[in-house]
């Protein structure tokens, strides 16, 4: 995760899918999803960039890029711009829903877009 993370942000994009796709699927977490989505798209593989993100969602319903790159913890601010337009370029879905908005304590980082539709 860390190893692909660094790849991924020094754009070492190659290599950091070969980490991704050497995991199991069936151990994949929420991150290697994310990542290996984000990774596709970076390299102009849209179509496997798309298919990662409908893998990614069937096993994380809820996954959203507000609630992974911006209300995850660890991330420094170039590391969360990096993975927003990365999910929004592979095609995750953006705002939270509003369920999983009221179970989060405050504050809860939005994306512009976001806030009109579903204000915290």
């Amino acid at each position: 995760g860390f190893f692909g993370l660094a790849y991924l942000m020094a754009g070492r994009y190659e290599d950091a899918l070969r980490l991704v796709e050497r995991e199991d699927p069936q151990t994949r977490t929420r991150g290697d999803w994310v990542m290996g989505a984000v990774l596709y798209g970076a390299l102009g593989r849209q179509e496997e960039a798309r298919a990662a993100v409908l893998e990614a969602l069937k096993r994380h319903p809820d996954l959203t890029i507000e609630s992974f790159a911006l209300n995850s913890p660890g991330y420094s601010d170039a590391e969360r711009q990096r993975l927003v337009e990365g999910m929004q370029s592979a095609g995750f879905p953006p705002c939270i829903k509003p369920e999983q908005l009221q179970a989060m304590a405050a504050p809860v980082h939005r994306l512009p877009e976001c806030q009109a539709v579903s204000p915290p």
